[in-house]
């Protein structure tokens, strides 16, 4: 966001943003057509803002086929560099407060899952292939969060969640679903994200 924007909302703190992974990363592939760093193809319609997902990773549909080769193929790595720096910089001049924003759970399922497969129906009819591919990637979500905080957990402030759980009317799960399914995923990269920093969870 514009720095004018922020300082005109009187918006009290900052991101420190980790750059693109360090190998992967996107690649255009067409006008307005990409293939981002998970592997899934992008493509924004005309005249919209946003990229729908047109091509996801398209993972077995059995949980017998578990899932080393999906891990396997989802190996994004945050770049860290001159993250410490900027953060130093950011507590030593502004004042202001640094955020970061983890890798998580809910925005990473519909690239496994594909854009018209969502996964939450397989929260009712499929539990064991929602936790079969939940299992495949969550080590590598909590490494690709651990590795950036090793380097500046010390001097962020803010970690913030935009994990969109529910919705702007009914909530996208019933509760007993989510506590079941989908709260011990989170629990676990938490828990990693609050063994490298004193930073407030948002």
């Amino acid at each position: 966001m514009d720095e004018q924007i922020l300082e005109r909302l009187d918006v009290c703190a900052r991101p420190v943003n980790q750059g693109g992974p360090d190998r992967g990363g996107d690649e255009d592939l067409e006008e307005n057509t990409y293939r981002d760093e998970w592997g899934v193809t992008r493509t924004r319609p005309p005249g919209c803002v946003y990229y729908d997902m047109t091509r996801s990773l398209s993972p077995a549909t059995s949980p017998r086929r578990r899932s080393p080769a999906i891990a396997g193929r989802i190996r994004p790595t945050p770049d860290a560099t001159g993250l410490r720096e900027k953060a130093l910089q950011l507590r030593q001049e502004t004042g202001f407060a640094s955020c970061i924003t983890p890798v998580i759970i809910w925005y990473t399922r519909p690239s496994i899952y594909g854009a018209s497969r969502t996964g939450t129906m397989d929260l009712g009819a499929n539990q064991d292939l929602f936790k079969c591919l939940m299992d495949a990637v969550i080590e590598l979500l909590i490494e690709m969060n651990r590795g950036p905080l090793r380097g500046v957990g010390d001097l962020i402030d803010v970690i913030a969640f935009g994990d969109d759980i529910g919705l702007q009317g009914p909530a996208s799960l019933l509760p007993g679903s989510l506590r079941k399914m989908i709260r011990p995923y989170q629990e676990r990269i938490v828990e990693a994200i609050r063994s490298q920093t004193p930073a407030k969870i948002l």
